[in-house]
């Protein structure tokens, strides 16, 4: 079974408050930082959430799970440095990144 778009977004609707009072003082903390997170998150998310709901969706503690993960994630991206968040950026433009010679 696949997920709807429905169940996917009132997931992650039910997920981010969560992390938002979890990680309140990061977010005030860096708030540009946690806006680049959100945005990048909302984009992969969708698929994040098919993958784990294939794997996980029998299991009781599925949303506890991608809770953790969701919050593991933005623990990481708040701790790490601007330089890296901008690196980061750049090579999202560039999907392709990987595959240059200035490897």
């Amino acid at each position: 079974m696949i997920p709807t778009q429905r169940q996917i977004a009132a997931s992650f609707d039910r997920i981010i408050p969560r992390l938002e009072a979890r990680f309140a003082g990061l977010i005030s903390d860096h708030p540009q930082a946690w806006s680049v997170f959100m945005r990048r998150l909302e984009g992969h998310f969708p698929p994040l959430f098919n993958l784990y709901y294939r794997l996980y969706a029998s299991r009781y503690d599925f949303f506890f799970h991608l809770e953790d993960l969701l919050a593991t994630l933005a623990e990481m991206w708040l701790a790490r440095p601007a330089d890296l968040q901008a690196l980061d950026e750049t090579r999202e433009l560039d999907p392709t990144w990987y595959q240059s010679n200035q490897m």
